[in-house]
């Protein structure tokens, strides 16, 4: 098992879990980021060890709220490892894969790479349809940072997000996060 230890500002090592917190503290991811520990924390998605993978998720989707961090998660092919998270059974794994991938994209290289992986946008569409409501939301983000900025992108998510809906049998206009997403590409597919 790998241990991370790092003393900083924002930054705490949690011994019952092996593995490293960063607070929600700006200056705790700033210190990490330039520690180089995303070069470190990207093979820890691939662990045999569900906590390790875990843990290593949350880390890479605090981090990303960081533009330099976003840069540097595509650079090292972070993002195939991220978006592999979401086929995951483990809640946490998903839920802290699915904010990075809404973290990531923000920035349109990364969006671009997003969109270019195998079936990333029924991976994020599955999102929609768990019973957690954080994976929820953090699917409709990924998805509404994947769409908004780009019309020619919205057209392939749009009518995947209404034929899901029809052949799953889940009324999605229910869906306590989506109801938006779902009428907007229910519109635009009796254009």
């Amino acid at each position: 098992m790998l241990f991370l230890v790092i003393h900083a500002p924002g930054c705490q090592f949690n011994r019952t879990d092996s593995a490293l917190t960063c607070r929600y503290q700006s200056i705790g991811r700033q210190h990490v980021q330039s520690l180089g520990a995303i070069t470190h924390v990207l093979p820890l998605l691939w662990s045999e060890d569900s906590q390790v993978r875990a843990r290593a998720a949350g880390v890479i989707h605090n981090l990303s709220s960081l533009p330099t961090c976003v840069a540097q998660i595509r650079e090292n092919d972070g993002i195939a490892a991220v978006l592999a998270l979401l086929k995951e059974n483990d809640p946490k794994i998903i839920s802290s894969a699915a904010g990075a991938v809404q973290n990531l994209a923000r920035e349109p290289a990364s969006r671009q790479v997003i969109l270019d992986f195998p079936s990333s946008i029924q991976l994020l569409g599955s999102l929609l349809f768990r019973s957690d409501a954080q994976c929820q939301a953090f699917g409709v983000g990924a998805l509404l940072n994947l769409i908004s900025p780009n019309f020619e992108v919205r057209k392939p998510v749009q009518p995947w997000l209404v034929n899901t809906a029809r052949s799953s049998g889940v009324d999605c206009e229910r869906i306590a996060v989506a109801p938006s997403l779902y009428r907007m590409a229910r519109r635009a597919t009796r254009n």
